[in-house]
């Protein structure tokens, strides 16, 4: 059971931090506003956004960050548990990985709940 929810998780960090990286480049290169279910708040088209360069601004640190930690938290954890190339101990694997992926997720969803009020 242990690997199946080690496999979920790194499958959760490598793939959302890769997407996240994915729209902080795009957002960077482009600095417009496309498509995305992961960038903006709830029930927030991108065509109703009131200032583009400053949600953008405020936005695209936030979305790198995310980005990185859950990436290199997907590594770490790939490494420990499926590599042994990394030894952690269980307790790290089992709750300070989760806890540091989880925590840029908390604080992105609060930043895309001030986005909403700021710039929709």
């Amino acid at each position: 059971m242990d690997n199946v929810l080690s496999a979920l998780l790194l499958i959760l960090l490598l793939g959302s931090g890769i997407y996240a990286l994915y729209i902080a480049i795009r957002l960077k290169k482009t600095y417009t506003l496309f498509e995305s279910k992961f960038l903006y708040p709830a029930n927030c088209a991108p065509k109703d956004c009131v200032d583009v360069e400053g949600f953008i601004a405020y936005m695209l640190p936030k979305m790198l960050i995310l980005g990185l930690v859950c990436t290199v938290m997907g590594i770490l954890l790939g490494l420990s548990a499926f590599a042994d190339v990394i030894p952690l101990p269980e307790w790290a694997e089992l709750y300070v990985i989760p806890a540091c992926g989880l925590a840029p997720f908390i604080w992105v969803t609060i930043a895309q709940t001030k986005a909403a009020k700021l710039y929709w």
